[in-house]
């Protein structure tokens, strides 16, 4: 919530610091009204500034690929069959990589799945971690060898 909150006021509208600071009461008047306990991640516009300004692109290159659809075409194609677009991308590993290398990341990223439940022992699914994907990828397929049919 706060990323896209952010990045709407900062990016896509270029909402002024007056505004933000509106936002910012309102988004916490609703939260108190709720009953939510915890505070925003910023008091001010100013700190949302400082935030942004703290944030480090980091050293992974960006590439680009070019590309255009080449399936079938009706007589009369529309624009967007036509044009090539451009994807500008990172390499997901070094990216990964760099970004748990920080400190942000230190003591709330689960590097091993595992699988967490409540008191009812009802399934909590909270991260990526612990879902049913990295479980598999990790465990699963070490446990259907362990556990063949006979």
């Amino acid at each position: 919530m706060a990323f896209d909150w952010a990045h709407f006021n900062f990016v896509e509208v270029q909402t002024s610091e007056h505004h933000v600071n509106r936002g910012l009461d309102l988004w916490l008047a609703v939260t108190i009204e709720a009953g939510g306990a915890a505070g925003l991640p910023w008091k001010s516009a100013a700190e949302l500034y400082k935030t942004i300004d703290a944030i480090q692109e980091g050293d992974v290159p960006w590439s680009t690929i070019k590309f255009k659809y080449d399936g079938p075409k009706p007589s009369t194609p529309p624009k967007w069959m036509e044009e090539t677009y451009e994807l500008c991308l990172r390499d997901i590993l070094v990216l990964t990589e760099h970004q748990l290398a920080t400190t942000d990341f230190e003591g709330k990223f689960h590097p091993a799945p595992y699988r967490q439940f409540n008191h009812k022992q009802d399934r909590v699914w909270s991260d990526l971690s612990s879902g049913d994907w990295m479980w598999d990828q990790a465990v699963g397929s070490r446990m259907s060898m362990l556990y063949r049919p006979l």
